[in-house]
């Protein structure tokens, strides 16, 4: 990938000859005996374990972050004070100026180009530069959303000059439209909207989205996703976990249709979304309230009422269905209604590593396990593995330049 600074800018730690194949290699050595027994069952070839790769251009693995955290740094070698956008570097607490980032979608780096452009040819006391310390962005195919940060409070001067920054990025690029945001502490400005609408199909190679569209309706897949709020930063790698599920899930659950899933840690719906029109009904819980409200509002905007929603954890999840206990979150839940079959969990990079929340999925005839870090994976699969097999399998190349990798596992019981 051409960057005059790969390999000196820390968000890309592995850039010496990087290889998907040789960081899915790795991770399998690194897997216990039981972990590669099971696999082996499945895969007698490991050659043959489903590997999908990110995006691919002619300037190698580029355009797949669809998320992106930048400081500001001001030159003092220039009369004008130059503003460049800055990273940490690589193995080191410091700063390295740069101007662009291929990694990031088109619409980020459209946006970042234009938005240096005008805040250089501002002064250095301009109310758009005075305190001015990072930005943020989130984008889709089509949106952009990036939200100014500054030590200071934001008033309505500044918020008119945002305006004017706003309808000039979008004057300049047409082809997708930008929102601007303001933060500063305890101060949040939104000139239109936080949240965007993406669907998960744009990312897919043809061949897979017209194999899909003939079982599916993808557009009632679409989802919004919000600024601040946790959103897969790989879109490509996304479509592709999403389609995976799509494709395996009906060949390994062939009655899916008329039993009910539940997922823990279920976030704003990525998975949820895509999965209702496989189950016939979803009982998701999260406890992120803001995640939860924005799941709501892909609901009613979709028109799906097959998908339950609870604010619960996961051990209240498991109090709730066990009735042990009875939660006021509930009222109006007909659990009784539901005949679970599967179960999806997502959980975060530390794992689930609970004893009784493991021995609670291992009740389940089907196991859904999303993973981002293989070496929790294994650990709590030590203990699903004595009541269940893999079924299927798959890596995911969320996280290209760097030594993290997804993963996705369909356990069925023994």
């Amino acid at each position: 990938m051409h960057c005059p600074v790969f390999g000196i800018c820390g968000g890309c730690a592995e850039f010496a000859e990087y290889s998907f194949a040789k960081k899915v290699s790795q991770v399998l050595e690194g897997f216990s005996p039981l972990m590669v027994e099971n696999l082996a069952k499945k895969f007698p070839n490991f050659q043959h374990i489903p590997a999908f790769e990110s995006k691919i251009s002619n300037q190698g693995m580029a355009h797949f972050r669809a998320r992106a955290d930048f400081r500001f740094y001001t030159s003092k070698e220039t009369s004008n004070q130059s503003l460049f956008f800055a990273t940490n570097s690589l193995g080191q607490n410091n700063r390295i100026a740069i101007q662009s980032c291929p990694i990031v979608l088109e619409p980020i780096e459209c946006c970042m180009d234009a938005l240096l452009s005008y805040l250089n040819a501002l002064e250095p006391s301009h109310i758009l530069r005075h305190k001015l310390y990072g930005v943020s962005f989130l984008a889709s195919q089509s949106e952009c959303i990036f939200s100014l940060i500054y030590h200071k409070n934001l008033d309505s001067a500044w918020e008119s000059s945002a305006r004017e920054l706003m309808a000039h990025i979008n004057c300049t690029h047409k082809n997708f439209t930008s929102f601007v945001l303001g933060q500063s502490k305890g101060q949040k400005v939104i000139l239109e909207r936080d949240y965007l609408l993406d669907n998960f199909s744009l990312y897919l190679d043809a061949s897979t989205r017209s194999e899909l569209e003939s079982n599916f309706e993808l557009k009632k897949m679409s989802s919004f996703k919000k600024y601040a709020l946790f959103s897969q930063p790989n879109p490509y790698a996304n479509a592709n976990m999403s389609a995976f599920l799509l494709q395996e899930i009906p060949k390994i659950l062939p009655n899916h249709k008329t039993c009910d899933l539940l997922e823990l840690y279920c976030g704003s719906g990525n998975f949820t979304l895509i999965l209702a029109q496989v189950f016939r009904q979803i009982f998701a819980s999260e406890v992120v309230k803001d995640s939860i409200a924005i799941l709501r509002h892909t609901l009613e905007f979709q028109h799906i009422t097959n998908i339950t929603i609870a604010r619960l954890n996961a051990k209240e999840t498991q109090s709730a269905l066990k009735c042990k206990r009875e939660f006021e979150r509930l009222k109006g839940v007909d659990l009784d209604s539901f005949d679970f079959g599967a179960v999806l969990v997502d959980p975060p990079r530390s794992g689930i590593n609970d004893k009784e929340i493991l021995e609670f999925l291992a009740q389940f005839e089907c196991i859904i396990y999303i993973s981002c870090n293989p070496l929790t994976l294994d650990s709590d699969l030590q203990s699903l593995l004595h009541t269940h097999k893999i079924a299927s399998f798959g890596f995911f190349e969320q996280f290209p330049y760097t030594h993290h990798i997804e993963s996705i596992a369909i356990l069925t019981r023994i």
